[in-house]
């Protein structure tokens, strides 16, 4: 369908249609919406676009009369409302326009939970063989660009009244395959994620100045290792030619003739040689200085906190990126910068090994389920008692194998020699025979079948598996069979944040869980997020990097 065979009704300067607006406030199974603001960080609402059918769409500025039916649909909890993006939205429609919506879906989530690309423009093509164009068109590019509030009113409304209509017909196409209880699980997130947001991370500004000093003095120190050996670590083309220098043969790109040195590069081919272990530690500390100046200069808000944006499928595996800052990934080091306000205890709740209990589960391994059934019992020292192993190497294994690793991948990723590495995995595979059948199992399957899916039915394509180059092929599978645990960890994650839902959460980062709890109060443990035991240690101090542990069965809980 072009969109020239569209009906698109615009309620603002133009004389309204009353007999097809009232058809809004008929009921209809499912109407699609969508919100329009100046931009991604301004988010007043200008205006509100629906569609309750494949033909039929309609643009309200917020002034419009009729701006109370559309109140009326969106609390309706016989109707369906279809979002792309709807986290974003209906933050927006509560704040603007004073309700709460409910019998939401979203079609960023379905997509994604398929596996597809889930960017409107793409499922449009893809799904509905359309092209749609940028949004570029109507607001201009880098400098030059504009907000949507100085785009005229009426193109506001045509783009709008087009974007509802492809959800309507996007979410009408894929809606039988799409994995229920997935989608249910991340939907129920939509507030939460919100009020996370809402809530914020308090920087302490004393701390911030001490760790940015120490990071400053690393980042200095790494420096001048290399430019006394004459070369810039900050420049790739000189970085590549002092390896050259040295023997090494270093690969460029074929199109650019640039330099192939990102990290990935570096773990792979060069790794064994000081200095570019030397330029990877420079790299990590200027990262976490870059954050930290971003932190000081571009998020922190009047309230003296940073508001990053969760999203809930932001990686591949179902796990939760974030922006404006990264709240994901944020070093040990970086921690102490993360306080709390007054009257109140930084908590953090941590899944023990949570994916490795995954794997035991869905393997059904006899010595692996026996020990993880034993509070008192772990898997790293029972490994490493085994084999007269470190417990350090011991739990490099045991990590390695549950993201699909090999002797190679031990050896590049933690440098445990190839011979000593291949040992390794031959003693795990003996101590854990069921489970490396397993193992077989699903990377055969990964092959045959091109994809993977969660416990819950999320599913990630694998393009590489058909890729000319058998390394591209096995990382795909180690990809592939990396999804099936930690994508299904992900999900037990949040199940659990919805558990949560009456706690102060304000961050998950990897498998922990951060609270700004009142004084006093001690966060409940979560014992029934998965299929099998799921214990959690307690960590408690005056910010997020100086926690006292404790254990968790130590703990009288607060009923």
């Amino acid at each position: 369908m072009n969109t020239s065979e569209v009906n698109f009704y615009y309620y603002g300067a133009q004389t309204p249609h009353k007999e097809l607006i009232h058809q809004l406030d008929q009921f209809h199974p499912i109407i699609s919406c969508d919100v329009e603001t100046p931009s991604l960080k301004d988010r007043r609402l200008l205006g509100i676009g629906m569609a309750f059918s494949g033909s039929d769409a309609f643009y309200l500025p917020i002034a419009s009369q009729y701006m109370d039916i559309v109140k009326r649909v969106l609390v309706n909890p016989n109707i369906v409302k279809v979002f792309h993006n709807g986290g974003f939205d209906l933050a927006v429609i509560e704040k603007w326009l004073g309700v709460t919506v409910v019998n939401v879906t979203d079609t960023i989530v379905e997509a994604r939970l398929l596996g597809l690309t889930p960017a409107l423009a793409d499922l449009a093509l893809d799904l509905l063989g359309e092209a749609k164009p940028p949004i570029t068109d109507l607001i201009g590019k880098g400098a030059k660009a504009i907000t949507m509030d100085m785009v005229p009113e009426e193109d506001v409304a045509k783009r709008c009244c087009e974007d509802v209509q492809v959800t309507w017909r996007v979410h009408e196409k894929i809606w039988d395959d799409v994995p229920k209880q997935a989608l249910d699980l991340e939907l129920k997130l939509f507030p939460l994620v919100s009020k996370i947001r809402e809530r914020g991370m308090y920087i302490d500004q004393t701390q911030l100045i001490r760790t940015m000093d120490s990071v400053w003095n690393n980042v200095d120190w790494y420096y001048s290792i290399c430019k006394s050996q004459g070369f810039n670590p900050g420049s790739s083309k000189q970085f590549g030619e002092f390896l050259e220098s040295r023997g090494h043969v270093v690969q460029t790109d074929a199109v650019t003739g640039n330099y192939k040195l990102s990290e990935e590069d570096i773990k792979e081919f060069y790794l064994h040689d000081i200095y570019a272990r030397t330029v990877l530690a420079y790299r990590r500390w200027s990262h976490q200085l870059s954050w930290l100046k971003n932190v000081n200069v571009k998020y922190l808000a009047e309230d003296g906190r940073i508001h990053p944006t969760l999203k809930q499928g932001g990686a591949v595996t179902g796990r939760f990126a974030s922006t404006d800052p990264n709240s994901q990934n944020i070093e040990p080091i970086l921690r102490d910068i993360l306080s709390v306000g007054k009257g109140k205890k930084a908590v953090a709740r941590d899944f023990s090994q949570i994916e490795l209990r995954t794997m035991a589960y869905l393997s059904q391994d006899p010595t692996m389920v026996a020990i993880y059934r034993d509070t008192s019992r772990s898997l790293h020292d029972e490994v490493a008692m085994q084999f007269n192993m470190d417990k350090r190497d011991a739990k490099t294994v045991n990590f390695g194998v549950a993201y699909g690793g090999n002797e190679y991948t031990l050896w590049r990723n933690n440098q445990i020699p190839m011979e000593q590495g291949k040992q390794f995995l031959a003693n795990h595979r003996s101590m854990f025979p069921v489970l490396w059948e397993w193992i077989n199992h699903e990377q055969t399957e990964i092959m045959r079948k091109g994809y993977v899916e969660t416990m819950m039915g999320r599913r990630r394509y694998l393009p590489g598996l058909n890729s000319s180059d058998s390394r591209e092929r096995k990382k795909a599978v180690r990809e592939g069979f990396n999804m099936i645990a930690q994508g299904s960890a992900a999900e037990f994650l949040k199940e659990g944040m919805i558990k949560y839902s009456k706690e102060e959460m304000i961050n998950l980062i990897h498998d922990e869980y951060y609270f700004e709890a009142d004084e006093g109060h001690v966060v409940p443990s979560l014992q029934d997020v998965a299929p099998f035991n799921t214990p959690m240690s307690y960590s408690i101090g005056d910010n997020f990097g100086k926690f006292s542990k404790k254990n968790v069965r130590g703990l009288v809980e607060v009923k």
